[in-house]
Formats: C-alpha cells, sequence, structure tokens
C-alpha cells in the first residue's frame, strides 16, 4: 500500500506536537568471581539522582546510535577500550519512561573482560560492577525501566552463550 492511499485526517498532530528525544542505553556485563556482573552508574543529576542506572545518554545529532552508546560508556564509565562484542538488543519507548520528556532509548549489551578500573564522569557520580543476582532479589533498585533492560540482556547474553564461540574469545 502507498502513502497516496492512506487516509490522513487534516486535523492530526503538527511535527512541533511530536517531540520525541532519542537515547541509547548500554548493559555492560563482565565476569566477577564467577558471577555474572553488569556495570551500572549512580546518577549524579535529576531525575533519579543518587540512583543506580545504565550507563547511557542522549544520541546527539552527528552521532550513530552505536557512535552516542561508546561515548556514553567512556564518559561515565571511564571504559576507554571498545567491548569485544557490542550488539544492539532492543529498543524502549513507554511514553513514561522518563519523566523529563517523551524518550526512546536503544539499548545495547556487551561483555567485556578487564572492567578492574570503572570511574564515573559526565553526570555520572560513580560507576561500579554490580552482581546481577543483587538486581534480581531486588537488593539493588534501579532507575527509569533499567531493570527491564538489565533482565532482557541477561537472557539475551545467555542465548547468546549457548549458540555461540563468544565465551571463548
Amino acid at each position: 500500500m502507498s502513502d497516496s492511499t492512506i487516509d490522513r485526517p487534516n486535523d492530526g498532530p503538527k511535527p512541533d506536537d511530536l517531540q520525541v528525544q532519542v537515547a541509547v542505553d548500554v548493559a555492560l556485563f563482565t565476569i566477577v568471581d564467577d558471577q555474572l556482573s553488569v556495570v551500572l552508574v549512580e546518577r549524579g543529576i535529576p531525575p533519579f539522582k543518587g540512583s543506580w542506572a545504565l550507563p547511557g545518554g542522549f544520541v546527539l545529532p552527528e552521532e550513530t546510535l552505536e557512535r552516542a552508546a561508546l561515548r556514553e560508556l567512556e564518559e561515565e564509565t571511564g571504559v576507554k577500550d571498545q567491548p569485544g562484542h557490542l550488539e544492539q538488543l532492543e529498543t524502549y519507548g513507554n511514553p513514561d519512561r522518563d519523566p523529563r520528556s517523551r524518550v526512546v532509548t536503544i539499548a545495547y549489551w556487551a561483555i567485556m573482560a578487564g572492567l578492574d578500573n570503572l570511574q564515573g564522569g559526565g553526570d555520572a557520580k560513580r560507576a561500579e560492577l554490580v552482581s546481577v543476582a543483587k538486581i534480581e532479589d531486588r537488593e539493588v533498585k534501579l532507575a527509569f525501566d533499567h531493570e527491564k533492560i538489565v533482565y532482557d540482556a541477561v537472557k539475551r547474553v545467555q542465548s547468546k552463550l549457548e549458540y555461540t564461540t563468544l565465551a571463548t574469545k
């Protein structure tokens, strides 16, 4: 069906009414003491100031999504090396996911060894490795919808490890 056959009302939303921000979030995993762990940052600014979240932020006009994910990862955690595996996970667009405005985030997941020297930066007060088990047990609560993103990413990691040689790379 071509666009010309779609019935479009004249009183539909105007472009200025369709303000949507685009963000990226990264679930970066590693193994610590035989436990799957994820990098979290403590937010240094509202909303959710002082809460734990995945590293992430808004996409700049000149950036690709992947470049934005890598930039945010470096700014907020100090991770300068590109993860050995970085993959787009899913798009999250619940209208209420961010109290500031309508924000759609494209989540990525990655696996990387050697995450010993994490340091907060940008709008992240600090960065730490947190066991996924602590998130699952609700010992650590996450801002926005990041708990769902972590759960979805864990499922993807587990699935990927079942049918690839990713763990041996």
